[in-house]
């Protein structure tokens, strides 16, 4: 078990223990000022903001910061699925005239750079969902020991404090 102790602001050198609730006040005192996120509130925003101005701008200060490097911005861009959306939406404003075609953007939008992309996220998709199958079953075996345990833990008060059986009543009233 861990505990919350913190530097004391009277004595240098000293540790003071915190309270339990100090935690759960901290966080009451958060939540007032700022809600907790729920995919709910994420999946809202992409709708908003997909397809907006300030995507737009946002996408064009991207490309514009790393000169068409298409990995970072990739990385740097939400609200596409896949690489072959962010590569459409960034040729559709290079069509536009909202930016100008640079020489790395086109070495980097190469097919073989782009099927390599793609490669690489069916690879992080296959890797989180791999963590969440072993999070959920490591979750599953947590429960299920609490259980075992706290079964045999009243079965252990039970036959501590139960009534003692009548041998063992007679054998008290015989001494």
């Amino acid at each position: 078990r861990t505990r919350n102790v913190v530097a004391s602001t009277t004595r240098p050198g000293r540790w003071t223990m915190r309270p339990p609730s100090f935690n759960e006040d901290v966080l009451k005192a958060w939540r007032t000022y700022f809600q907790k996120v729920t995919k709910e509130d994420i999946d809202n925003y992409l709708k908003k903001y997909c397809g907006s101005e300030e995507q737009k701008e946002e996408m064009i200060g991207v490309y514009e910061k790393y000169k068409g490097d298409f990995g970072k911005i990739q990385e740097c861009v939400i609200g596409f699925e896949d690489v072959d959306e962010l590569k459409d939406a960034l040729d559709t404003l290079i069509a536009e005239g909202s930016l100008e075609k640079t020489k790395k953007y086109e070495m980097t939008t190469s097919e073989k750079k782009m099927n390599s992309y793609k490669r690489k996220a069916e690879k992080e998709a296959k890797e989180a969902e791999n963590v969440q199958q072993e999070s959920s079953d490591l979750v599953a075996m947590i429960q299920s020991r609490q259980k075992a345990r706290g079964a045999s833990f009243l079965d252990a008060l039970e036959a501590k404090y139960s009534t003692p059986s009548a041998s063992k009543r007679a054998r008290r009233g015989a001494k």
